[in-house]
């Protein structure tokens, strides 16, 4: 009567555990797809800028750990901070890349996600048709050193799309 009860024990067990194994994908592990696309943004680290007649627009990105890059961007003329944002690229636990940004005096205070919506080893998008204005944030690394930025969307019922391009000073 052992043997039969062993028998059944055994399989019950090898049935569970040929379950678990049955279920899990490689999609179930999205942190690894998240991480990638982070991975593919290291040309992003660094100091980006142009001078124009208007003022110098500076951008400055750097790695923090595994699932975060900081960013701050700021336009200053005359030695004047006229516009200045801070910016988290960062990957979440849910799988995805977000670009998320923080500029005082917008948005309630609160930080605004976009989420990459395509990407290559030279380009990233981020898109939140939820936001007023941009709802599209695009980055494009040019061949010497260079980058231009891109933000799009509708303002005032129209289409809009204004074009940053910047140099590697560092």
């Amino acid at each position: 009567m052992r043997l039969p009860l062993s028998i059944v024990v055994l399989a019950a067990l090898l049935s569970a555990c040929g379950k678990k194994e049955a279920t899990e994908t490689p999609t179930d592990r999205p942190s690894e797809k998240a991480s990638s696309f982070l991975n593919a943004a290291s040309w992003l680290e660094g100091r980006w800028e142009n001078h124009s007649k208007d003022g110098v627009l500076s951008e400055i990105w750097e790695r923090k750990n595994d699932s975060l890059y900081q960013g701050a961007s700021c336009f200053v003329t005359h030695n004047d901070t006229v516009f200045a944002e801070k910016v988290d690229l960062v990957q979440k636990a849910d799988g995805h890349l977000y670009y998320i940004v923080s500029v005082a005096g917008q948005n309630d205070e609160k930080p605004v996600p976009f989420q990459r919506t395509s990407g290559t080893e030279t380009m990233m998008v981020f898109e939140n048709p939820t936001h007023d204005y941009p709802t599209r944030i695009a980055y494009e690394r040019r061949e010497g050193d260079s980058l231009v930025a891109t933000i799009s969307g509708q303002k005032d019922g129209k289409p809009k799309s204004e074009i940053f391009r910047m140099k590697k000073v560092q």
